[in-house]
């Protein structure tokens, strides 16, 4: 998940309105759920000292409560600097004790994150019911910046769990709350991290991954070794071409973690090979000087990522060169016992591309997913999910 752009308060007003046909009421005690508008006003930024220009970034709603069976979640984001709507609307079922859970996310121009909870409780059994939620900065360790962390899960010596994986933040005393959901497919995953904030990662069968409770991408079972790799990038400038014109974008720092995980046994005989050829990512450019990033595969991160650094680095994994790695076993056991790692494509492609999936498919030669030939398109699919997945889908749009 990217955390980008857009402004809010530090008391959140949510405004409920009845469900109802126009021209028809009905007492409140047959009302079944009620449509909830979240309204987010412009507020100074007052609160967020230590943020240069801080704008809201993401907007993340839980509500739960007896009777709902998984939190209600919305989940916003302001995307390439979109503005967010004039109010969140959540349809919440009729009931006691509803707890309305908010998470707000503020950026600032360098990148830097400023975080926002607050959590109230209503019933919601009267005729025009009412809550506000008052918010407060929620204690992070120094500057924040997000990251993802995918691969493959094992829960047995062969095969991983499938279902929808939640990443839940604990806070405080309070119920952990739900901050995104994703799809999990025989152990296929992609979720994300952020630095000094701890999440714990379960299936919405109560299942809890990576043994643990609390993880940051700081954590030992995210650490680089023979089964997981990372790209550690500073903050810096990406080189953009459009319409013919080149740009440089400024982007936060971010590290991508990929590998396996979960049963000993089934990574035992399981390796991350990283191709080491590349010395530069050339798109990616310093932050304050015209140089692109030299990518190292030793070496010591700076603890501060947001300072100007000439170097990215690429760590953990073995080098295509290692016995473990040989060419001969790159395609008859990639994505089987072998996880190959490109980071030159970082450079241009992205983190997908870099990590050679994009669940459910494996890319090919060429680093695309989707094979097209006239009219056919086939795709290759991740190890394990054939009986998961029988036919793919593919809606073509024109742009004019």
């Amino acid at each position: 998940m990217k955390l980008k752009k857009v402004l809010a308060a530090p008391v959140i007003g949510l405004i409920v309105a009845n469900l109802a046909l126009i021209g028809c009421t009905r007492p409140a005690q047959e009302k079944s759920s009620y449509a909830i508008s979240i309204a987010l006003p412009a507020e100074t930024q007052s609160h967020l000292k230590t943020l240069s220009t801080a704008t809201l970034a993401h907007v993340v709603v839980n509500v739960s409560g007896d009777g709902i069976a998984q939190n209600i979640l919305i989940d916003w984001d302001g995307h390439n600097g979109a503005p967010p709507p004039a109010s969140f609307q959540v349809e919440v079922p009729q009931g006691s004790n509803r707890l309305f859970q908010v998470l707000s996310v503020y950026k600032s121009d360098d990148g830097g994150m400023a975080f926002f909870y607050g959590d109230a409780s209503t019933n919601l059994d009267s005729e025009n019911p009412t809550v506000t939620v008052p918010i407060t900065p929620l204690a992070t360790a120094g500057k924040t910046f997000s990251g993802d962390v995918a691969g493959r899960y094992f829960d047995s010596a062969v095969s991983g769990p499938t279902g929808m994986l939640e990443a839940r933040l604990q806070p405080g005393n309070k119920p952990s709350m739900v901050i995104s959901r994703s799809l999990m497919i025989e152990g296929w995953f992609r979720t994300f991290t952020l630095s000094g904030i701890p999440f714990t990662y379960k299936l919405t069968n109560g299942t809890t991954l990576f043994g643990q409770n609390g993880l940051t991408m700081d954590s030992p079972v995210f650490a680089p070794s023979q089964t997981v790799a990372r790209i550690v990038v500073p903050a810096h400038r990406r080189e953009e071409w459009v319409n013919g014109t080149s740009s440089l974008r400024p982007e936060e720092p971010a590290i991508q973690i990929w590998g396996f995980f979960g049963n000993p046994t089934a990574l035992a005989d399981r390796r991350v090979c990283v191709d080491r050829t590349a010395t530069e990512l050339s798109k990616m450019i310093h932050a304050s000087a015209a140089t692109s990033l030299a990518l190292l595969y030793a070496g010591t991160p700076p603890a501060d990522l947001f300072q100007p650094s000439n170097n990215a680095y690429m760590l953990g994994g073995l080098p295509r060169s290692n016995a473990l790695c040989p060419e001969a076993l790159m395609e008859t056991e990639s994505y089987q016992k072998i996880l190959k790692i490109t980071p030159l494509l970082m450079n241009g492609e992205g983190k997908d591309r870099a990590a050679g999936f994009e669940i459910p498919f494996r890319y090919g030669s060429t680093n695309r997913s989707l094979k097209v030939d006239g009219t056919n398109v086939t795709a290759t699919l991740l190890p394990g999910l054939a009986s998961h997945i029988s036919s793919f889908k593919i809606d073509r749009k024109s742009v004019v």
